[in-house]
């Protein structure tokens, strides 16, 4: 694992971390629990986010980003229509 050499850009810059010194604790976590990485758009998480908004919480586009997620695992029937699902909605906007 190394730092990126040319940052990319992204709404959710919280995501792009350049630090590594926590990576494999990480991704150990991830594999222990049966997780997995997922991408998704900028167009995705920027609609994440202002869905969030929208609710009222000062949430960031960083933390808003798990919410980005949820409608891929839908369409790709990890989760189903009658699962219940936690979305944390972890970075302050301010």
């Amino acid at each position: 694992m190394q730092a990126w050499e040319t940052p990319p850009h992204s709404v959710a810059t919280g995501i792009l971390d350049d630090e590594t010194y926590d990576w494999r604790a990480v991704v150990e976590g991830m594999l222990l629990t049966g997780g997995r990485p997922l991408v998704v758009s900028e167009t995705a998480l920027t609609e994440a986010h202002a869905l969030a908004a929208a609710t009222g919480i000062a949430v960031d586009p960083t933390g808003s980003a798990g919410l980005a997620g949820l409608p891929e695992l839908r369409r790709s029937g990890e989760i189903g229509e009658h699962d219940r699902v936690a979305v944390l909605f972890t970075g302050l906007r301010r």
